[in-house]
């Protein structure tokens, strides 16, 4: 019976503290949680500043992303439903819009740089429902980029 428990012990430990080898783990990534203004976007392939024309303004809290200025199309606010898997790298977001009551998942990733949120999202074949998600912060034709300064 005190061998039985010894090892039922022994099994718990290894269990909770592993055989004593580190395990590799991806970089810690922010939570996205929080107040950004839109600074500037890459769309087309083209970086066009924003920060003196529109008020493009996000909140993002938990599973949500609201936005205003249009940052998404018209100039009303918009709650629109995300997901995000911080353990990936780079770290991955995927934001659902819906049009004509059809679902659309636009994905992309994300990063930060001190104070600044770069989202690149696909668009590639978008109309067709085949978006893919970008390999890298790369812009071009297929993707859109937003750069924001967390307030």
């Amino acid at each position: 019976m005190r061998h039985l428990f010894a090892l039922a012990l022994a099994v718990g430990l290894f269990a909770t503290f592993g055989c004593g080898k580190s395990q590799p783990t991806a970089p810690a990534v922010p939570a996205l949680d929080g107040d950004y203004r839109a600074t500037k976007m890459n769309f087309l392939g083209k970086w066009i500043n924003v920060a003196d024309k529109r008020n493009l303004e996000m909140t993002i809290k938990g599973e949500k992303m609201i936005t205003t200025g249009g940052l998404f199309g018209g100039d009303a606010a918009e709650t629109l439903p995300i997901k995000t898997d911080p353990s990936k790298t780079p770290a991955t977001i995927d934001l659902t819009t819906k049009e004509d009551g059809k679902e659309d998942v636009i994905r992309g990733l994300y990063k930060f740089e001190g104070d600044e949120l770069t989202i690149i999202f696909g668009m590639k074949d978008r109309d067709k429902g085949e978006v893919s998600r970008p390999k890298d912060f790369t812009p071009n034709e297929d993707t859109l980029i937003f750069v924001l300064k967390r307030k």
